[in-house]
């Protein structure tokens, strides 16, 4: 077995298969629960309130705090109790163990979006009483936005990755840059807009799944949405950036 494969493994099992899972899964039930609720109490349009009210909880709250909680302390926690100089006395280049720990963190993520897409799409179908009549349609809209959140995970997850490598205060710099270049920058107009990356999500849900950016008003639509192709291009661009940050990161940061 790799060196990536080993640790991929090591991280996506101390990432899912133990208690520190639980409050990723947490936060990836928050839709579910919301979603939940909607049904009991009846709602007008279950597929428009999916869009509406769903598609953006997962995006703005979901996503950024499910990486912040599943990959920062992958590597942070390695670096704080210096157990990283485990890893790195591998005859191995220490971006093998970085690569790997990335990939893992990101498997142990897709669960939780799964859970933050499929479960809410299906309570609110059957709360609706359509889930026979728009089974495909239900279908394209919550694996649509699996997708997109899936995406999401591998840019999010490299900036995670760098900041645990690169800072000793990882989780103060996540949540400037997860939560206000992410969630706040993308959601507002101006011209830093279009340097964040939920601008491009949201180009991949309005083109995956028909979702828009706005949140029943509150969100400014964007008035020239970067098509899918441009999108994908974007965040792929930004996950091989920051993974190349941190692979510099990791080389110049002491393990003690």
């Amino acid at each position: 077995m790799s060196a990536v494969a080993a640790v991929r493994q090591w991280s996506w099992r101390s990432r899912l298969l133990t208690p520190r899972a639980i409050p990723m899964l947490g936060i990836a039930a928050v839709p579910a629960l919301i979603g939940g609720l909607g049904a009991w109490f009846g709602m007008e349009d279950p597929f428009a309130d999916y869009g509406n009210f769903i598609a953006p909880l997962c995006l703005y709250f979901v996503l950024p705090l499910a990486c912040m909680f599943a990959i920062l302390p992958t590597l942070a926690d390695l670096y704080e109790s210096s157990a990283i100089g485990h890893f790195f006395v591998r005859p191995v280049p220490r971006w093998h163990i970085l690569l790997g720990a990335w990939q893992g963190a990101v498997l142990a993520l897709f669960p939780a979006m799964a859970l933050a897409t499929l479960l809410p799409a299906v309570l609110m179908a059957l709360g609706g009483g359509s889930m026979e009549t728009n089974l495909l349609v239900w279908l394209q809209r919550a694996t649509g936005l699996l997708a997109v959140l899936t995406l999401g995970t591998l840019s999010w997850g490299a900036v995670c990755i760098f900041l645990a490598t690169a800072t000793k205060r990882p989780i103060l710099w996540a949540v400037g840059l997860l939560i206000g270049w992410g969630a706040v920058v993308g959601a507002f107009p101006g011209d830093l807009r279009v340097t964040s990356p939920h601008r491009y999500l949201f180009g991949l849900a309005r083109s995956w799944c028909d979702i828009d950016n706005t949140w029943t008003g509150f969100f400014v639509p964007d008035p020239e949405p970067p098509t899918a192709a441009l999108s994908l291009v974007v965040l792929a661009c930004i996950t091989i950036v920051f993974l190349l940050l941190a692979a510099r990161a990791v080389n110049r940061r002491d393990v003690l």
